[in-house]
């Protein structure tokens, strides 16, 4: 609106008139004129088209030094539209959380360093005690780089200039739309592929243009037999086909542990096994770097593999695993599968296998990934307990709040 020319008064009046004529039910009127406000603050600036229009011959395109990918989780997360689904109440919303917390610190996700950026969360299912419980339980420090809205205008519709304001206006690496239902209220057919494209295409475009990423929660429908990442995301496959990289969350109710799926057009089909831990009410990864899940069979095998000194034969691990050699041939041959184990050549009636790397030794309690931020806090002799944090969550947020030591700076 404002690189229409609407001043302030014009703003309000639009936001107005659109909040009585579409919401049900409407917005309060101080939630619309803070939208109007925020809106008008911004400098009208008439700026070009944002994509790249340019053409290239065949010659140009390959000789062209072209930018690599802006990541905001390496090899997981790239600028662009992408969109996090999954079952509800499945841990989606505090998987997201996390993310722009660790962006907003230039901390650790799911152990992969992460770059640091402003990040803005908009959050139009959760009010702003429970995210004070959330942030607080996962020991978030005061000086992080993450705002939160708690409105914000239809991004089918003004809401996507609003957007693109606050985006350059902030230097914005990171937007959490939570969730996408809630953010495009216009009245469109969602099983429709030209009217969901016509939909999340603005804000797809956007996104690529100013390398920002937009991570859009988004729900999947009811499961089948068979699990697929991009057919699971609900409504019209135009949806997934518009989106730039899907994250989707998969996990049987009540089970701590869950699968997330990984696909785009930037990144590789991958599968990372995650746990829920309760206390700092954040995901952590729960597996080794060849997709092994901890505490499980294979793992097991893995430790013991180590213990021998890298290299076995299904007798020695059976032995040392008390183990049928029938279900031992059986994980080995998945471990082959994955890259962890290497079946070496016979070697008279036997034939070994080694690891496919050397193992730093069983994961242990401070391996699961947790930040620094998060040992300082936890170690602080004036920190909260961990039943205070558990029963914030189980509140959402009605506890007292309480002041939360900082982490001591580097």
């Amino acid at each position: 609106m404002r690189r229409r020319g609407f001043d302030q008064a014009a703003i309000e009046a639009a936001l107005l008139a659109e909040n009585a004529a579409k919401c049900d039910p409407p917005l309060p009127e101080g939630e619309v004129l803070a939208i109007a406000k925020s809106v008008a603050r911004y400098a009208f600036e008439a700026r070009p088209r944002v994509r790249d229009v340019r053409e290239y011959s065949m010659a140009d395109l390959q000789a062209a030094d072209l930018p690599e990918p802006v990541w905001v989780v390496p090899d997981l997360l790239p600028a662009g539209l992408s969109l996090l689904a999954g079952r509800p109440k499945q841990g989606k919303s505090f998987l997201a959380l996390q993310l722009a917390v660790a962006f907003g610190t230039g901390g650790v996700f799911l152990d992969r360093p992460v770059p640091h950026g402003r990040a803005l969360y908009i959050a139009l299912e959760d009010s702003a005690r429970r995210l004070q419980g959330r942030v607080l339980g996962m020991r978030a420090p005061s000086d992080a780089r993450v705002d939160f809205a708690f409105t914000w205008p239809d991004l089918s519709g003004e809401g996507l200039d609003a957007l693109e304001d606050r985006i350059m206006a902030d230097g914005l690496r990171l937007v959490v739309v939570d969730t996408l239902a809630r953010a495009v209220r216009d009245r469109l057919d969602r099983d429709d592929v030209g009217d969901v494209t016509r939909m999340l295409g603005g804000l797809q475009e956007m996104a690529l243009a100013r390398d920002v990423c937009v991570l859009a929660i988004d729900h999947h429908r009811k499961p089948g037999m068979v699990t697929d990442v991009v057919d699971d995301v609900m409504g019209s496959t135009g949806k997934s086909a518009v989106a730039d990289t899907i994250w989707g969350l998969y996990r049987q109710r009540g089970d701590k542990g869950a699968n997330l799926a990984v696909t785009g057009r930037d990144v590789a089909e991958v599968q990372l096994g995650i746990a829920f831990h309760r206390v700092t009410l954040s995901w952590q990864l729960d597996e080794t770097a060849e997709g092994v899940r901890y505490g499980t069979v294979q793992a097991d095998i893995l430790d013991a593999m180590a213990e021998l000194g890298g290299e076995a034969t299904t007798t020695e691990l059976a032995e040392a695993l008390d183990m049928d050699t029938g279900n031992l041939h059986h994980e080995l041959s998945e471990l082959v599968a994955k890259g962890a184990v290497v079946k070496c050549e016979r070697r008279g009636r036997t034939v070994p296998y080694r690891l496919a790397r050397t193992l730093g030794g069983k994961r242990g309690k401070d391996g699961k990934g947790q930040t620094d931020v998060y040992h300082a806090v936890h170690g602080a002799d004036d920190a909260p307990d961990d039943a205070y944090y558990a029963d914030l969550a189980d509140g959402a947020g009605d506890a007292t709040p309480v002041q939360v030591p900082e982490a001591p700076q580097a």
